[in-house]
């Protein structure tokens, strides 16, 4: 196992000092032993109920502990629901685990289901800010990953350029596609050069539209659980309405503005294709990073808007040479 790849895992950030019990221990017998003097106990927020051979079989929380009567068992007041971490699970599945569940702390077993520790509440937070600074450069295209993604921002000139680099050059790759779509339909632009003053309108609110269904795609499958199905088929309606009630008003816009019937159509139909589009690009970019196994967080970065520019162009003057020729 690399080091890069051991750093990203549960047993990294495991405290072995937590606060264990039988399940017939009294909930005065655990206090005692709690306010002795020799255990060394790193976290408190969960007392692990386990038994003779270590194995998991419930947790108590400090303030169940507190409040109930002394002569309480510990099996009688436990918690049989167990949420838990394997050392080589990902610290992103980690902090995902705490969240879904909403506990306080993530114990860690082995395959068994031997209790060996537990990731506490600070430990992830430090996974949540770390993961939150790495999608945010990813997003923003820097080519690493892991801790090399975390450590750019005070990495060298060189090497920063070098992470920058690949996004911008598959940004090169794009614009000279981009342009060359554009140079495809000349013929549209000069019977109708007020085609080209809505260029940034549609690039614009295309990739938006894109951008927003898959950020909220995947903060939902990260923290979610959801019938999937019903979720495309909602967002998909969601889609289809936006694209409606834009398409509509600039329609309206420009047919007041410009006094020209066919323009106003063509820009308006484009804008309702191009966002129902988008909407559809960027619900199948992320669901098919996560079946493969990738991070759906890139679903947000350069290619997806590189993608949706082109075809929004492609549909923008598809739609103006049908119209309007």
């Amino acid at each position: 196992m690399s080091r890069t790849h051991h750093l990203e895992k549960a047993a990294r950030y495991m405290l072995t000092g937590i606060a264990k019990a039988k399940p017939d221990d009294t909930v005065k017998d655990v206090l005692n032993r709690l306010y002795a003097p020799t255990p060394k106990i790193d976290t408190l927020d969960y007392v692990f109920v386990v038994d003779d051979a270590g194995t998991l079989l419930g947790t108590v929380s400090l303030k169940d502990l507190i409040n109930k009567p002394f002569k309480k068992k510990m099996s009688q007041i436990m918690s049989r629901k167990l949420f838990y971490a394997h050392p080589d699970t990902d610290q992103e599945h980690v902090a995902l685990i705490a969240l879904r569940h909403r506990i306080k702390a993530v114990p860690v077993v082995d395959a068994q289901k031997k209790l060996l520790g537990s990731i506490p509440p600070r430990m992830i937070f430090d996974i949540l800010h770390m993961e939150h600074t790495e999608d945010m450069l990813r997003l923003a295209g820097l080519s690493a990953s892991g801790p090399g993604m975390r450590g750019a921002i005070r990495s060298g000139i060189v090497r920063m350029s070098m992470l920058r680099l690949p996004s911008l050059v598959i940004g090169i790759i794009g614009g000279l596609a981009a342009t060359s779509v554009v140079e495809t339909f000349q013929s549209s632009l000069e019977s109708e050069i007020l085609l080209a003053f809505f260029i940034p309108l549609i690039l614009y609110l295309s990739s938006a539209a894109a951008s927003q269904t898959g950020t909220i795609l995947v903060r939902t499958l990260a923290t979610e659980r959801v019938n999937i199905r019903k979720y495309i088929v909602r967002e998909l309606t969601i889609g289809v309405t936006i694209a409606t009630l834009i398409g509509s008003i600039i329609f309206l816009i420009i047919n007041f503005w410009h006094r020209s019937f066919l323009v106003a159509l063509s820009i308006g139909l484009s804008l309702f294709i191009s966002i129902s589009f988008a909407t559809v690009l960027g619900l199948f970019i992320p669901c098919m990073l996560q079946k493969f196994k990738k991070d759906p967080a890139v679903s947000g970065g350069p290619i997806i808007t590189v993608m949706e520019d082109i075809i929004a162009l492609v549909i923008y003057f598809s739609v103006a040479s049908i119209i309007l020729i």
